[in-house]
């Protein structure tokens, strides 16, 4: 295991991507000061578990730290400026959308911990095979981070804050757009009185060969066949929000590989 020998961390937040980040710094011994968080019992009880101490908004921080913000990305920036910082410490936000400059008020070094990875509090994963983009403000930021990193992940990857932003674009529509037709494709299935584990096996070999193939080269389905008797008969079958759904894919797929 590598070892860490920068300073403790405060986790800010209790969401999904706060939770891993806790279980990866622990596997890592590394030293958590605390977790910040609004209140609410939920937390209260994760914290409790974790068995780390609470810290309130506005409470005094002695020691140098690095202070992960794991929340929304919107409230990154107000969330920056209600923690107060002593000399020495570093200010990370986790955002994928969010400009690195955000932080700039609220420390003289800040930067970004970006993990690429869909993260949900119900299930704690750890970072070792997770890509970590990182980005930092200056020279002492970058090597806090960078060790923090590492020590964290077995893929680390420096980028900026635009190609941050086209690398979460790019994730929406791979996972979370991708994530939404399978729970369409769910809601179909158990209409039916099926199970959506008859899908696993296509799903897999989908993803196995947009992974070791271009996704471009290895599209199949009745849109770009062009077989309008199988379109139409699934419209036939489809409720308006996804017929409006499909037809839209479907004109777009049809679009791209000449298919009218």
């Amino acid at each position: 295991m590598k070892q860490c020998s920068s300073l403790p961390v405060i986790v800010v937040g209790t969401g999904g991507v706060a939770r891993s980040l806790v279980h990866s710094l622990k596997l890592n011994n590394i030293r958590i000061i605390g977790v910040i968080t609004r209140g609410g019992r939920e937390a209260e009880e994760y914290i409790s578990e974790q068995g780390l101490a609470a810290i309130s908004y506005g409470a005094k921080i002695t020691d140098p730290c690095v202070c992960v913000l794991s929340v929304p990305d919107r409230l990154v920036a107000e969330t920056a400026q209600k923690i107060a910082l002593p000399e020495g410490s570093v200010m990370l936000h986790t955002a994928g959308s969010i400009d690195m400059s955000e932080l700039k008020c609220s420390s003289i070094n800040y930067g970004v911990l970006y993990p690429l990875q869909t993260l949900h509090k119900l299930k704690q994963v750890s970072f070792k095979d997770i890509t970590v983009c990182i980005e930092s403000n200056n020279s002492f930021t970058k090597s806090v981070l960078t060790e923090l990193a590492n020590t964290l992940s077995d893929n680390v990857v420096e980028i900026s804050s635009s190609q941050r932003l086209m690398i979460h674009l790019a994730a929406v529509f791979a996972c979370n757009f991708t994530n939404f037709m399978y729970s369409i494709s769910e809601n179909i299935l158990r209409d039916s009185n099926l199970d959506f584990s008859l899908l696993h096996s296509l799903i897999k070999e989908t993803t196995e060969k947009a992974l070791h193939t271009s996704p471009s080269l290895s599209q199949t389905g009745p849109a770009v066949r062009n077989d309008l008797n199988t379109i139409n008969k699934h419209l036939s079958l489809l409720a308006d929000s996804e017929k409006h759904i499909y037809e839209i894919l479907t004109e777009i797929i049809r679009d791209k590989y000449g298919k009218k």
